[in-house]
């Protein structure tokens, strides 16, 4: 069995209030479910009623029981001339960079925090691998 965190919150809005549940994949860090369930209802369910109305929404279950990997790299580019509106160009910089599913940060790209002077931009890079089963 994998493992995992749910995290349960009371949300207010404008509208009201209601009952949010989101649980989380511990290998990839992915948070892949969320419910939305009204005050009665999560009440409902708390005592032990079973198939209690919610909305769910899921994301991202093509990570779920994968690792997350991450490694940073610094990658040639003047960030001081790069056009930070244009994705196009951001993906043509890092189009060399992301090979074997790695995939860099736009984010960093964009931000000139990360700029190593006039010829470098360190980026974060992300891929997610299958993970390994107890005893491989």
């Amino acid at each position: 069995m994998a493992k995992g965190n749910v995290t349960i919150s009371r949300v207010n809005t404008g509208d009201g209030q209601y009952m949010e549940i989101r649980i989380t994949d511990g290998s990839s860090g992915t948070e892949f479910v969320e419910a939305k369930l009204s005050l009665e209802n999560f009440a409902q369910a708390i005592i032990g009623l079973g198939y209690v109305e919610c909305e769910i929404e899921t994301r991202r279950l093509d990570l779920v029981g994968k690792k997350r990997e991450h490694k940073t790299e610094m990658v040639a580019c003047n960030g001081w001339e790069l056009d930070r509106k244009d994705e196009s160009a951001i993906n043509n910089v890092l189009a060399p960079y992301e090979i074997d599913g790695w995939i860099g940060s736009h984010y960093d790209m964009k931000n000139s925090k990360n700029y190593r002077g006039h010829e470098t931009v360190k980026v974060s890079f992300t891929r997610y691998v299958d993970a390994k089963q107890e005893g491989d």
